[in-house]
């Protein structure tokens, strides 16, 4: 896929002279930072709280003797 990304003058000096320095292209430069910039953005999980109980004191009373959480269906 094919984009156009408008930079600042000194950066995009930086960004020739890192490749330049690589012995590789602008884009090969450009594409390993957005890489390492997104690498730790993970998916948002959609299932959490599918079978929410709608009871809040669940984590509370969890270690007191004898409980045991109801069903939630």
């Amino acid at each position: 896929m094919k984009t156009t990304v408008v930079l600042p003058e000194d950066l995009h000096e930086r960004v020739k002279r890192a490749a330049a320095a690589r012995r590789e292209s602008m884009g090969a430069v450009i594409r390993r930072a957005i890489e390492k910039e997104v690498s730790d953005i993970r998916p948002r999980l959609t299932c959490i709280g599918i079978g929410d109980s709608g009871r809040t004191d669940i984590s509370a009373r969890i270690g007191e003797e004898g409980f045991e959480p109801e069903p939630w269906r």
